[in-house]
């Protein structure tokens, strides 16, 4: 169907989507106005449910979301949900695409450390980044043990931690 120039598609015999979100409702003759949940997704209310936009345009203009898989943005902007936009994936890659963008929110955190045997000033993106550098275990509260053992504090002394923020906003 057609509706403002724009082609949507049926989801089912009452909404149609179009390519990038609007969703048409055949019960009020016109665009259902979308509401913004609290992690920053765009939902309408189709047969008294809470849906997801992203997650409508996709299985109308893309297909079938399998089990395991998760619907991620390119860009991570949740306001952008054409299909284009949209992909398969799993929680990892979309935390990966998330830190690569400069978008991730959270617990990731820089580290800049003095290695004292080359006195050469080291920065790593994350603190996982850095113990994978030392050649030792990561794990939850890694850094925190590693600091404890006396080859860290032989070879290394912490310069700065920074969280998202500060690391978004010097780039």
């Amino acid at each position: 169907m057609i509706f403002q120039g724009k082609e949507f598609r049926e989801y089912d015999s009452h909404y149609f989507v179009s390519a990038d979100g609007d969703i048409y409702s055949t019960y009020k003759k016109g665009l259902l106005k979308h509401n913004i949940d609290l992690d920053g997704y765009h939902r309408v209310d189709i047969h008294g449910r809470h849906m997801k936009v992203h997650k409508l345009v996709f299985l109308v203009w893309v297909g079938q979301i399998p089990l395991g898989s998760q619907l991620n943005h390119k860009d991570d902007n949740k306001d952008h949900n054409h299909y284009s936009n949209l992909y398969l994936g799993t929680q990892k890659e979309n935390i990966r695409d998330c830190i690569q963008n400069g978008t991730r929110k959270g617990h990731l955190k820089s580290i800049k450390v003095l290695d004292k045997r080359s006195n050469e000033v080291l920065s790593f993106s994350s603190v996982r980044a850095f113990i994978e550098h030392t050649g030792h275990k990561v794990a939850n509260g890694a850094l925190s043990k590693c600091k404890q053992h006396k080859w860290f504090q032989e070879q290394y002394e912490i310069i700065s931690i920074e969280g998202v923020e500060t690391i978004k906003s010097s780039s």
